[in-house]
């Protein structure tokens, strides 16, 4: 299910309705989800998959979560729909790293301001007592330091509803 999670959505569809589980491992104990995060490609797989009931919260041999994935690689549109179903947004890897941590360190500017937005705790230290701004100033993400930096409680928004085009109630 792999492929089909990450470019097509009507296959992904098809094999949910026909059964697939969503929470399906492969050899590595990762799921489809999991890899929908990391690879990115259509936005829409990810949340079929979630909507199917998909377990969040996968781990990999170094901790790393969806939520991990998704600012590595700055996949925006999958974090944004990790968050609205639950993903833990102070889940730490092995290293201790949050995903703002991992934007900090990846300079994804984009997804440490949805993570922001929506109440990431910056405070947070990885295991070697740094905050993401720390982690940002050390990597030469200096731009995203300032983000982080600057960042008040107060710019923190309620959440949206989060309509789904595809799924109708």
């Amino acid at each position: 299910m792999k492929a089909e999670t990450n470019m097509w959505p009507v296959h992904t569809q098809t094999l949910l309705d026909l059964g697939a589980s969503p929470d399906y491992k492969d050899s590595r104990g990762l799921t489809p989800l999991y890899h929908s995060a990391m690879v990115g490609g259509d936005p829409y797989c990810c949340e079929l998959i979630l909507h199917d009931h998909a377990t969040v919260g996968c781990m990999d041999e170094n901790g790393w979560q969806e939520i991990h994935q998704a600012c590595r690689y700055g996949h925006v549109q999958q974090l944004e729909h990790l968050l609205f179903y639950g993903a833990d947004m102070g889940a730490q890897n092995a290293s201790g790293n949050t995903a703002l941590h991992i934007c900090a360190l990846y300079n994804q500017d984009s997804c440490a301001r949805v993570l922001l937005f929506r109440g990431a705790d910056k405070e947070i230290k990885n295991y070697n007592s740094q905050s993401a701004f720390q982690v940002a100033i050390i990597a030469g993400n200096f731009e995203l330091a300032e983000i982080i930096k600057h960042h008040k409680q107060a710019d923190v928004g309620e959440c949206e509803p989060h309509f789904h085009s595809h799924f109708s109630a």
